[in-house]
């Protein structure tokens, strides 16, 4: 696998209690999403989007979701929660399917935000739900 560059446009990370660690593959996401998407396709409103799945214990009041915009550097940073409960119970491929439905929430955050220049948002979302709806896409990621 390739190594990603200093100056990529997406980045993946997370936050996440100890018992999930082993579930959580960003790997897919991290790759697949920086290889097969271009920000600068969609507009000049966005030129990096920070994302962090946040998978905590439900007390946990430390780490909430959040979201920030840059409109100085036009950078996205948002955080979005999947429930630690269906986490933890969930198998590999449930796994994958909550961290899609969070990294489209995420996604869908960016709309709230008055961003600097023109970006189309429906358009970035479309084109990772196709990504995302090609059979075991994170596995292909992975062996790449």
């Amino acid at each position: 696998m390739s190594y990603l560059p200093d100056d990529r446009q997406i980045y993946v990370s997370a936050r996440v209690w100890h018992e999930i660690y082993p579930k959580l593959n960003l790997s897919p996401f991290i790759h697949t999403l920086h290889e097969d998407i271009d920000l600068r396709k969609y507009g000049e409103g966005l030129q990096k989007f920070y994302f962090n799945f946040l998978v905590v214990l439900p007390k946990n009041k430390v780490l909430d979701p959040y979201k920030y915009y840059s409109r100085k550097n036009q950078e996205a940073d948002i955080s979005v929660r999947i429930p630690y409960n269906q986490m933890l119970n969930a198998s590999e491929d449930e796994a994958i399917k909550l961290m899609e439905q969070a990294y489209l929430r995420g996604i869908d955050q960016l709309k709230t935000f008055s961003l600097k220049n023109s970006f189309d948002v429906d358009g970035f979302k479309k084109d990772v739900q196709a990504i995302f709806a090609k059979e075991k896409w994170y596995e292909m990621a992975v062996a790449a």
